[in-house]
């Protein structure tokens, strides 16, 4: 039996599901990246780690909003310091404390098994394991959604044409 080189290039059911993820995460608005671990050395390159990125994007105007603070949360007993969020530590820096009830919302909301909640000068990111289904997809970004306006100035990262 001979088989056809054609049958080399089908998708396995694994594969299709994550295709189908990350098409889901680009229609809602998300970039998905390979990465390094949201815990990677700062030298270490290796992209070893998935993460949806809810990007920083210029207003009208062509002014790219400035993230105010950059944090790490990572679900780790082991890394880290404390956070008031159970099961959550911070790694390198800490969010203010007035955007926790926020963080606090957007980490209840997210599949459990997103592994890193981060915000830096790209914008908010989970790091993702893909497992689940797409309504994973979905619940992943309306949390980075509910937690993106707090993050800049006032909490003037709501939308990019929003007033100041």
């Amino acid at each position: 039996m001979v088989v056809s080189p054609l049958l080399w290039l089908r998708q396995t059911p694994g594969q299709a599901r994550i295709t189908a993820f990350r098409n889901r995460a680009l229609q809602l608005g998300l970039k998905v990246q390979m990465v390094p671990r949201a815990d990677a050395d700062p030298a270490d390159r290796q992209p070893d780690a998935v993460r949806y990125l809810k990007p920083l994007v210029p207003d009208s105007r062509g002014a790219m909003p400035v993230m105010d603070h950059s944090w790490i949360l990572l679900r780790d007993p082991r890394r880290g310091r404390e956070s008031p969020f159970p099961g959550w530590r911070w790694f390198r820096d800490e969010a203010p404390a007035a955007i926790h009830p926020a963080i606090a919302a957007c980490l209840r909301e997210l599949p459990e098994s997103v592994g890193a909640l981060r915000a830096d000068g790209q914008g908010l990111s989970a790091y993702w394991r893909e497992t689940g289904t797409l309504d994973d997809v979905a619940r992943l970004a309306r949390a980075l959604d509910g937690l993106f306006p707090q993050l800049g100035p006032r909490g003037m990262l709501a939308a990019p044409d929003a007033p100041h």
